[in-house]
């Protein structure tokens, strides 16, 4: 007998069991059935010896195409989220990247922050000459508004010589003065002064020049330095600009070149 029929219970029809025209080296092929008609979406397997039973479908390794997964979205990509199922994510927007947001959600498309420029410059100058000493130079400072003057969209801001930055950072700080005298000046010195409590201020940057004047007309020199300020807390931390230890001495000073002026240059975060 190669075919098996069963008769339906009630009504018409019936279901056959039919055996293959032969076996695998004609071997005698017995299936033993399981003991109970199993879970709901549970499929019949084989141990390989003949003995079936009930579980769940495994999908195999490597055995998913393209072609098999549910259609999606152009650009989206699959993850998974804090309850480990499986989450389409993007397809974001031009120019985004994929980033982590960190244990607990899916990661997300974010635009990059900004960079490759700078994100803060500016520069200010004194517009009057000073007489002598300065410490720090308190007045008659404007931020260089010359034709091809460059200010990146984050400014400083100045109060009575006081500057405040616009945001924390790693910032760049240059300051130089130019001076005349027909008298000679041993120790004309400039200076770079911060605060990080708003209150008491140190010495940031100091260099000096000299003036030997032996022909009784005007001798011009300059002083000039820099430093690196780290600016933790906008409140708090400032910068003052001061010219000291001169005696019948002008820093010549204009509103429109820079000749006593200052540079800030945003190079980092904190």
């Amino acid at each position: 007998m190669s075919t098996v029929k069963l008769n339906a219970s009630s009504g018409g029809g019936s279901v056959a069991l039919t055996a293959p025209s032969s076996t695998t080296s004609n071997a005698a092929v017995q299936l033993t059935l399981p003991v109970n008609d199993g879970d709901a979406d549970q499929v019949l397997t084989t141990n390989g010896s003949g003995a079936l039973s009930w579980a769940a479908p495994v999908v195999a390794d490597n055995s998913i195409s393209l072609a098999k997964m549910a259609g999606g979205t152009d650009g989206q990509i699959i993850t998974y989220d804090a309850s480990g199922d499986p989450v389409a994510v993007g397809p974001g927007s031009d120019g985004e990247v994929l980033t982590s947001t960190g244990a607990g959600s899916p990661p997300a498309f974010e635009a990059l922050p900004a960079s490759g420029g700078l994100t803060a410059f500016d520069s200010w100058r004194v517009t009057s000459t000073i007489a002598n000493d300065a410490s720090p130079i308190t007045s008659n400072w404007e931020r260089d508004d010359s034709t091809n003057g460059f200010h990146a969209s984050n400014q400083m801001s100045e109060s009575s010589g006081t500057f405040s930055f616009p945001s924390t950072g790693i910032y760049y700080i240059y300051f130089q003065a130019m001076h005349y005298s027909a008298s000679d000046n041993d120790h004309i010195q400039n200076l770079i002064m911060f605060t990080v409590d708003n209150s008491s201020y140190s010495n940031a940057a100091r260099s000096y020049s000299s003036m030997n004047n032996d022909d009784g007309g005007n001798l011009y020199a300059h002083t000039n330095n820099s430093c690196i300020f780290d600016v933790t807390n906008t409140t708090n931390c400032k910068v003052r600009f001061h010219i000291l230890n001169v005696s019948s001495l002008n820093s010549e000073a204009s509103s429109s070149a820079n000749q006593v002026y200052a540079h800030f240059m945003k190079l980092g975060d904190t």
